[in-house]
């Protein structure tokens, strides 16, 4: 089943704080006309890894790929703050008048997040 969304993006970052913050930005044509660019650094792939071990946790298959487009997680990856992008849910047509997302494709893509904080918050305490 397809549903129209207004176009969301879904920012997971571990800030310099060591503490899980969780972005939802919303792009309503306000975009900046410079961003930086978005680096994995060894903090990023640590965080990865933990996500993708996460997903085998829960018996998802998810796979690191890289766009080369922009969101508001080049800034934070900009800031030094591990930055993963693109965990919210399946979806295709970003930003045009035929932007979908598989609804079946929700709950599990929150179950995903609301494990990586989980866990984060484990190694913390």
């Amino acid at each position: 089943m397809r549903r129209r969304l207004v176009p969301l993006c879904v920012v997971l970052c571990l800030g310099s704080c060591a503490s899980a913050n969780l972005f939802v930005v919303s792009d309503q044509g306000n975009t900046p006309a410079l961003w930086p660019p978005m680096e994995a650094d060894d903090r990023t792939l640590a965080l990865w890894r933990l996500i993708k071990a996460q997903a085998s946790n829960l018996g998802l298959k998810i796979e690191s790929i890289s766009t080369g487009g922009c969101s508001d997680g080049n800034y934070t990856s900009a800031q030094g703050a591990p930055t993963i992008d693109g965990m919210g849910p399946v979806g295709a047509n970003a930003h045009r008048q035929d932007e979908y997302v598989e609804v079946g494709s929700i709950a599990p893509q929150i179950q995903l997040i609301a494990s990586v904080c989980r866990a984060i918050a484990q190694e913390k305490a």
